[in-house]
C-alpha cells in the first residue's frame, strides 16, 4: 500500500516550512549545519512521514464519527475554559462546532491509529539471530 501513496512536493514543503517555524528561522539552519544536513536530505524522511498520515487518515478518517453530545461536552469543558484562560471570549458552540468535531476526530483519529500499531505489535513474529548481533557489532 505504501506505493500507492502519492506525497507531492507541496506536501513535504508544507511540513518542512512547519519544522523550519516552529524551531525559528535561524535556529533551522543552525541545526541543519549541526547535523551536516543540508535541507533537501531530509525529504525522504518527510514523505514517509506524509505517507503515515495519509494512511493513517485513510485507515481511520472515514471510521471516525462525532456525536452532537460529545461535541457539546467538549465545549463545556474544554473548549470555553481554554479560550476563557487565553482571554478569550468563547464562541457559541454553532459557530466553534466545526473546529471542536475536527479536533475531536484528530484525537480520536491518533487513538486508534495507536490501538492499531499497539495491537500490530503484538501480532508481529520478531526472531533475533545473534550470529547478526554479533556481525553488526
Amino acid at each position: 500500500m505504501r506505493e500507492d501513496i502519492d506525497v507531492t512536493g507541496p506536501e513535504a514543503a508544507a511540513v518542512l516550512a512547519l519544522w523550519q517555524e516552529r524551531s525559528g528561522a535561524g535556529r533551522w539552519q543552525d541545526r541543519l549545519a549541526a547535523y551536516g544536513l543540508p535541507e533537501e536530505a531530509l525529504r525522504p524522511y518527510v514523505e514517509e512521514i506524509v505517507r503515515y498520515t495519509k494512511l493513517i487518515a485513510l485507515r481511520f478518517g472515514r471510521s471516525v464519527e462525532i456525536s452532537l453530545p460529545e461535541t457539546e461536552l467538549f465545549y463545556e469543558e474544554v473548549y470555553a475554559p481554554e479560550e476563557r484562560a487565553a482571554g478569550r471570549e468563547p464562541r457559541p458552540l454553532g459557530e466553534a462546532a466545526a473546529e471542536i468535531e475536527a479536533r475531536l476526530k484528530a484525537e480520536k483519529t491518533a487513538q486508534q491509529a495507536a490501538s492499531w500499531v499497539r495491537s500490530l505489535r503484538t501480532q508481529a513474529e520478531i526472531k533475533i539471530f545473534d550470529q547478526c548481533l554479533d556481525q553488526a557489532r
